[in-house]
């Protein structure tokens, strides 16, 4: 997550305090040595507590999945290897990410509150779901190519629309296919795609919604009135 760290008006400085909440880790800020939890950006203790940092949107994903999107980007280049020599293309905890289960959370604000929900990727076959979170007709997919998922509002030009995944999209960029429709999105980026009807006026980019990639046992301790996604069908689904 990435947070802008102005508060009233001037920078703020954060560092890692060390200690846990829920198995979430805490920054602390040098002005009041409040709390902070790093993902929702959120004082959760000391004189600045109940202070909400903005957050700004943000995508992970592989490499190459963003150079597919963004083929103009640059990249720091790595440490020389003379002077450090820590590894730098080993994900330590490749191994035991192979042992848990992974999903897509989503948060969305609403009249009466908050709502949150998991979107698991065990549950997501076809690699897209469509909900309703907090009145917001969400669209949640899966792209295994890139190792991450997506979010984005179904509402488009005063519609709710329905999709297609289609993953063998132009220069292998999967891309959202309208249901008894013509246009085309980006899945990654939800930028309207080429093709028949993408010229026309009412082919905005879809809005993306704010989520991220989440270990299962870790979305739900820190969601305590969150909600998984059930697929329609199964008991419980929607």
């Amino acid at each position: 997550m990435v947070h802008v760290r102005e508060i009233d008006g001037k920078p703020a400085r954060f560092g890692h305090s060390g200690w846990l909440w829920f198995n979430a880790y805490l920054l602390y800020d040098e002005e009041t040595g409040s709390l902070w939890h790093h993902l929702w950006g959120t004082a959760l203790s000391g004189p600045r507590k109940g202070t909400q940092l903005r957050s700004l949107p943000t995508q992970m994903m592989t490499f190459a999945a963003w150079r597919a999107e963004h083929p103009e980007t640059l990249v720091l280049a790595k440490p020389d290897p003379a002077r450090d020599t820590r590894s730098m293309g080993t994900d330590p905890y490749a191994a035991r990410n192979r042992t848990v289960s992974f999903g897509y959370g989503i948060d969305v604000d609403s009249p009466a509150g908050g709502v949150s929900r998991f979107f698991s990727f065990a549950t997501l076959p076809d690699g897209i779901a469509e909900d309703d979170v907090g009145g917001t007709p969400v669209v949640v997919l899966k792209d295994p190519a890139a190792a991450t998922g997506f979010a984005f509002d179904r509402r488009v030009g005063g519609r709710t629309l329905s999709f297609q995944w289609d993953t063998a999209g132009a220069d292998a960029r999967p891309v959202l296919v309208e249901r008894g429709g013509r246009r085309r999105w980006f899945a990654r980026s939800g930028a309207p795609a080429p093709g028949p009807g993408s010229s026309t006026a009412d082919h905005p980019p879809l809005q993306p919604v704010q989520g991220t990639v989440w270990e299962d046992a870790a979305w739900h301790m820190q969601h305590r009135r969150g909600i998984s996604w059930v697929p329609p069908g199964e008991p419980g689904g929607r």
